[in-house]
Protein backbone atom coordinates (compact mmCIF):
# COMPACT_ATOMS: atom_id res chain seq x y z
CA UNK A 1 0.00 0.00 0.00
CA UNK A 2 1.26 3.45 -0.91
CA UNK A 3 1.70 5.51 2.25
CA UNK A 4 1.33 8.88 0.52
CA UNK A 5 -1.45 11.07 1.81
CA UNK A 6 -3.02 13.54 -0.58
CA UNK A 7 -4.66 16.44 1.21
CA UNK A 8 -5.25 18.94 -1.56
CA UNK A 9 -7.38 18.20 -4.64
CA UNK A 10 -5.97 21.14 -6.63
CA UNK A 11 -2.37 20.05 -6.01
CA UNK A 12 -3.27 16.50 -7.03
CA UNK A 13 -4.81 17.75 -10.29
CA UNK A 14 -1.73 19.86 -11.07
CA UNK A 15 0.53 16.86 -10.41
CA UNK A 16 -1.53 14.57 -12.66
CA UNK A 17 -1.48 17.15 -15.47
CA UNK A 18 2.31 17.58 -15.10
CA UNK A 19 2.91 13.82 -15.28
CA UNK A 20 0.57 13.41 -18.25
CA UNK A 21 2.21 16.25 -20.15
CA UNK A 22 5.63 14.69 -19.55
CA UNK A 23 4.34 11.72 -21.54
CA UNK A 24 3.65 9.41 -18.60
CA UNK A 25 1.02 6.75 -19.34
CA UNK A 26 -2.15 6.26 -17.30
CA UNK A 27 -0.56 3.11 -15.85
CA UNK A 28 2.51 5.10 -14.75
CA UNK A 29 0.38 7.85 -13.22
CA UNK A 30 -1.81 5.27 -11.52
CA UNK A 31 1.18 3.43 -10.07
CA UNK A 32 2.38 6.75 -8.62
CA UNK A 33 -0.87 7.13 -6.64
CA UNK A 34 -2.22 3.58 -6.28
CA UNK A 35 -3.18 2.98 -2.66
CA UNK A 36 -2.74 6.62 -1.61
CA UNK A 37 -5.12 7.92 1.01
CA UNK A 38 -6.88 11.17 0.20
CA UNK A 39 -8.60 13.83 2.31
CA UNK A 40 -10.52 16.08 -0.06
CA UNK A 41 -13.55 18.37 0.00
CA UNK A 42 -16.39 18.74 -2.49
CA UNK A 43 -20.08 19.49 -2.87
CA UNK A 44 -22.57 16.62 -2.92
CA UNK A 45 -24.26 16.59 -6.35
CA UNK A 46 -26.08 13.23 -6.16
CA UNK A 47 -26.78 10.55 -3.57
CA UNK A 48 -27.11 6.92 -4.65
CA UNK A 49 -26.64 5.05 -1.38
CA UNK A 50 -29.51 2.65 -2.10
CA UNK A 51 -28.23 1.46 -5.49
CA UNK A 52 -27.82 -2.31 -5.61
CA UNK A 53 -24.68 -2.58 -7.74
CA UNK A 54 -22.89 0.73 -7.37
CA UNK A 55 -23.89 2.68 -4.26
CA UNK A 56 -22.15 5.97 -3.79
CA UNK A 57 -22.06 9.73 -3.66
CA UNK A 58 -21.39 12.03 -6.62
CA UNK A 59 -19.29 15.07 -5.78
CA UNK A 60 -18.70 18.35 -7.60
CA UNK A 61 -15.07 19.35 -7.31
CA UNK A 62 -13.06 22.49 -8.09
CA UNK A 63 -11.29 23.43 -10.25
CA UNK A 64 -13.72 22.50 -12.99
CA UNK A 65 -10.99 22.63 -15.61
CA UNK A 66 -7.21 22.95 -15.67
CA UNK A 67 -5.36 24.21 -18.77
CA UNK A 68 -3.10 21.75 -20.55
CA UNK A 69 -0.82 22.10 -23.55
CA UNK A 70 -2.00 21.95 -27.17
CA UNK A 71 -5.25 23.77 -26.33
CA UNK A 72 -6.53 20.93 -24.14
CA UNK A 73 -8.14 21.28 -20.71
CA UNK A 74 -8.50 18.66 -17.99
CA UNK A 75 -12.09 18.40 -16.74
CA UNK A 76 -11.85 17.49 -13.07
CA UNK A 77 -15.15 18.66 -11.63
CA UNK A 78 -16.80 15.31 -10.90
CA UNK A 79 -15.93 12.40 -8.62
CA UNK A 80 -18.03 9.35 -7.85
CA UNK A 81 -17.30 8.01 -4.39
CA UNK A 82 -17.95 4.29 -4.07
CA UNK A 83 -19.59 3.68 -0.71
CA UNK A 84 -19.83 0.21 0.79
CA UNK A 85 -21.62 -1.17 3.83
CA UNK A 86 -18.62 -0.31 6.02
CA UNK A 87 -18.71 3.41 5.18
CA UNK A 88 -22.35 4.10 4.26
CA UNK A 89 -23.35 5.13 7.79
CA UNK A 90 -21.01 8.12 7.59
CA UNK A 91 -23.06 9.49 4.68
CA UNK A 92 -26.51 9.24 6.31
CA UNK A 93 -28.13 12.64 6.69
CA UNK A 94 -26.07 14.06 3.85
CA UNK A 95 -27.98 16.25 1.37
CA UNK A 96 -27.40 17.44 -2.18
CA UNK A 97 -25.59 20.77 -2.03
CA UNK A 98 -23.72 19.99 1.21
CA UNK A 99 -20.05 20.91 1.29
CA UNK A 100 -18.37 17.78 2.62
CA UNK A 101 -14.87 16.72 3.60
CA UNK A 102 -14.18 13.05 2.92
CA UNK A 103 -11.45 10.47 3.03
CA UNK A 104 -10.85 7.65 0.57
CA UNK A 105 -8.13 5.50 -0.94
CA UNK A 106 -7.14 5.47 -4.60
CA UNK A 107 -7.76 1.95 -5.85
CA UNK A 108 -5.03 -0.49 -6.71
CA UNK A 109 -5.00 -2.06 -10.16
CA UNK A 110 -7.32 -5.06 -10.30
CA UNK A 111 -7.75 -5.61 -13.99
CA UNK A 112 -7.01 -4.09 -17.36
CA UNK A 113 -8.08 -0.56 -16.39
CA UNK A 114 -5.83 1.89 -14.53
CA UNK A 115 -7.06 3.57 -11.33
CA UNK A 116 -6.51 7.01 -12.83
CA UNK A 117 -7.76 7.45 -16.37
CA UNK A 118 -7.57 10.44 -18.66
CA UNK A 119 -10.06 10.08 -21.47
CA UNK A 120 -8.93 12.07 -24.49
CA UNK A 121 -10.30 12.49 -28.01
CA UNK A 122 -8.24 14.23 -30.70
CA UNK A 123 -11.33 16.17 -31.82
CA UNK A 124 -12.36 17.39 -28.35
CA UNK A 125 -10.33 19.87 -26.27
CA UNK A 126 -11.55 18.34 -22.99
CA UNK A 127 -9.67 15.52 -21.31
CA UNK A 128 -11.84 13.79 -18.70
CA UNK A 129 -10.33 12.63 -15.41
CA UNK A 130 -11.66 9.43 -13.84
CA UNK A 131 -10.38 8.05 -10.53
CA UNK A 132 -11.17 4.75 -8.84
CA UNK A 133 -11.71 5.35 -5.12
CA UNK A 134 -12.76 3.03 -2.29
CA UNK A 135 -13.29 3.31 1.45
CA UNK A 136 -14.99 6.65 0.83
CA UNK A 137 -16.08 8.09 4.14
CA UNK A 138 -17.52 11.44 5.19
CA UNK A 139 -15.38 13.13 7.84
Amino acid sequence: MNDKSLGDWKDFIKAVVALYEKGRSEQDISSEYSGCSVAWKGIVSDIKLDEEFSPGIAMSMEPETTPMSKGKVLRSDHLFLNVDENTSASWKGCSIGDSVSFTATISKASGPFPEIQLSEDDEDPEVLLMIGLYGCQKK
